[in-house]
Parts: C-alpha cells; sequence; structure tokens
C-alpha cells in the first residue's frame, strides 16, 4: 500500500479462507482515501467526482433566467459541497501548488452555476463574483482552527531551517545562558527536550512539567535533510519560545545534547 524505498516486484500471496487478498495502492479509511505517497491527490479525485454528480443534478433546476435564485445556490454550496470538498482537510491538507489548483478545479463546478457565467471566465473571478473566499485560505482556516482547539502547533509541512545563513547579532545583545550537568530539579516548572532521527525521518519534541506532572508536549516535524543536533538545537530554540510567551520565570530546560548545550557558550 504504502511506499518503500525499492520497488517490489513480486508480491506475496496471502489468501484468507481460500480466497487470495488482492493489492491496492489506495485505502480508504473514514471517508478519506489514502495513496501510497500521502499526496491524497487520489482522494480529492474522488471528492471531484462526488462534487459533478451532486453538481450536474443542481443544474438541472438552474437556468440563466429562470429557476432558483443564485443566492440559494450558494447557500447549498456553503452548506453542503464545501463541506463535502473540506471534509477531514485537517488530516489531508497540504499548502502546495498542486493541491490549491486541484482544490480551485473542484470548486469551479459549484461556482459555474451560482454566478451563472461562461465556463471560460477565470477562477479569481468567480470567486469574486460569487463572493466566496478562495478555497485554500478556507482549508487553511480550518486547519489552524482544529490546531488551536486541540492545543498543537499546526505543521502541515516539514519545518525548514536555514542553518548555512548567520544571524548578526550585536554584541551588547548577546544572552549567555548558563548550563551544568543535571543532578536534580531546583525549580517548580521544568522543560525537557529531545531530538531524534529514525528512518531518514527527523523530529524533535519538548515536555512542559509543573513538578511532577506533565501539562503540556509539543512535536516538530524537521526536513529529512537535517541532523540530530539541529534537531535538539531546535528543540531547546522552540522550548524557550515556550517558555516566554507562558512568561515563566524560574525553568529547569534540561536536555540530553551536550553538543547542542556547548553551542550555548558561542
Amino acid at each position: 500500500m504504502f511506499k518503500v524505498i525499492k520497488n517490489i516486484t513480486h508480491s506475496p500471496g496471502i489468501y484468507l479462507y481460500g480466497k487470495r487478498i488482492c493489492y491496492t495502492n489506495e485505502l480508504k479509511y473514514l471517508g478519506i482515501v489514502f495513496d501510497p505517497g500521502l499526496t491524497f491527490l487520489m482522494h480529492l479525485n474522488r471528492v471531484q467526482e462526488k462534487i459533478i454528480k451532486i453538481n450536474e443534478k443542481l443544474r438541472r433546476i438552474i437556468r440563466a433566467t429562470w429557476g432558483i435564485k443564485p443566492e440559494m445556490v450558494k447557500e447549498v454550496y456553503l452548506t453542503i459541497l464545501e463541506r463535502i470538498i473540506l471534509y477531514g482537510v485537517e488530516i489531508w491538507y497540504k499548502d502546495r501548488v498542486k493541491m490549491n489548483m486541484k482544490l480551485l478545479q473542484i470548486r469551479r463546478y459549484p461556482l459555474l452555476s451560482i454566478t451563472r457565467t461562461y465556463k471560460t471566465t477565470s477562477n479569481e473571478a468567480l470567486q469574486i463574483l460569487s463572493g466566496c473566499l478562495p478555497i485554500d485560505l478556507k482549508a487553511q482556516m480550518d486547519v489552524e482552527i482544529d490546531s488551536k482547539i486541540r492545543g498543537v502547533e499546526s505543521n502541515p509541512d516539514p519545518l525548514t531551517i536555514d542553518f548555512e545563513s548567520e544571524e548578526k547579532i550585536l554584541p551588547w545583545e548577546v544572552v549567555r545562558i548558563n548550563w551544568n550537568f543535571f543532578s536534580n530539579i531546583d525549580n517548580y516548572f521544568s522543560v525537557f527536550t529531545d531530538g531524534s532521527k529514525m528512518n531518514v525521518r527527523v523530529g524533535c519534541a519538548f515536555v512542559l512539567y509543573i513538578g511532577d506532572n506533565e501539562i503540556d508536549s509539543f512535536t516538530f516535524h524537521l526536513s529529512d535533510n537535517c541532523s540530530v543536533f539541529m534537531a535538539e538545537v531546535f528543540a531547546i530554540h522552540k522550548a524557550v519560545g515556550e517558555i516566554i510567551s507562558r512568561k515563566l520565570e524560574y525553568v529547569d530546560l534540561i536536555s540530553d545534547s551536550r553538543s547542542a548545550l556547548m553551542a550555548l557558550d558561542h
């Protein structure tokens, strides 16, 4: 089902009750179609087919001079069709050109029904005439709202950090951070950070404690070409940012990367 590093030339035969189980390139779970590359373009193709069928039925009662009013068609789109298009958007949406173009292509059919314009009308003009928010912005809004509700940071794409360029800091603005080997926790607040690289995937995380109780945790996915050191440093960077945003004054920040801690001295 999912991608592997090398192409499989021969798939083994798996039988259940005497019948061979067929292999497939897609998996549908809770209405979302997963493809081998997790591009979710197969899912959007299925959504497009569904939208076309519904829109064709709607167009039977829509004509240039008679039929239901454009305001009613727009209401149908906002309450039904748009919800069908954006179903599970928190799982599959990625802010990429190909996906955004596919969303525009899917929504073009109902917008033509709302505006009753020529088929050659551009997508930008259809959005203005219909008064509908661009579908990619609507998708980003839903993803951001979901991340705020669940209390996690939305990172639809792997984080890309430019470690090649050096940011110049004025000498009198340099803040030196003292560190020592961990023995015990002295303060009420403590943060544990970590970074790792497994199967070419790079990520980092940090956990915030109050006493012995875990109150929050954050995970981040970095670009696959990052090193473990970069992940460790980025985890410390994000942890410090969270400490500042929460206005915590005395915090123990614990990391198992000595190289990252020594880098703070320079």
